[in-house]
């Protein structure tokens, strides 16, 4: 469900009319796309984005406009935007990329997804084993954040607390659970159970 409505006729406010025109201007298009209508419930909000947008996208820098419209598409693609993955590779194509380089792009970024799934299955210290296999020094986050922990709990806590507050940190395997009064293992003599659910003497199981 929205949090927020569009406004049935953003044009009508000066400030959203002027963002909507420059946004034509820009991408030598008509077409306003669906996130601009919507930010133009909040003038001000609507300017801020596209001033970012505009500054980081439509501005001469290192890469040109098809490198940053083709990350983009990518980065659209992860994240699941269905409204940037429309509009990056259309606004690609429309900056010269073709249907080969495309079709390139989107191996590229179905081939990232599949290793990177699978290295998340394969292994829970994926930031250990790239530092082993790369000369990096750089710890595991999860043995980084217990560090932490353990150092916090050395500062903050009486040294007759500490062994037990520690021992909730460490790796240590638990101890085997203690057997359950009412598991059928600890039935007496009589065959009955030790627990307070007793089998009745006279049931069919034990008339024989």
């Amino acid at each position: 469900m929205a949090t927020v409505a569009p406004p049935a006729d953003p044009e009508a406010d000066p400030r959203v009319r002027a963002v909507f025109d420059d946004i034509r201007r820009t991408r030598s298009s008509d077409f306003v796309n669906t996130l601009w209508r919507w930010l133009a419930f909040d003038p001000a909000l609507l300017e801020e984005v596209w001033r970012d947008v505009k500054a980081v996208m439509a501005t001469e820098s290192a890469l040109d406009a098809k490198t940053k419209e083709r990350g983009s598409a990518a980065v659209s693609i992860a994240n699941a935007c269905d409204c940037c993955v429309h509009s990056h590779p259309a606004a690609a194509g429309a900056k010269g990329v073709t249907a080969a380089e495309q079709a390139d792009l989107m191996r590229i970024v179905a081939n990232a997804v599949k290793t990177t799934a699978l290295l998340d299955r394969l292994t829970h210290h994926r930031a250990r084993h790239w530092a082993r296999t790369n000369g990096a020094s750089m710890a595991c986050p999860r043995d980084r954040q217990r560090e932490l922990a353990l150092q916090e709990l050395r500062l903050t806590t009486p040294p007759a607390r500490r062994a037990t507050r520690l021992s909730r940190h460490s790796f240590a395997p638990a101890p085997p659970p203690r057997p359950s009064p009412w598991s059928p293992s600890r039935a007496d003599g009589a065959g009955r159970s030790a627990g307070p659910f007793r089998q009745c003497r006279t049931s069919p199981r034990h008339r024989a």
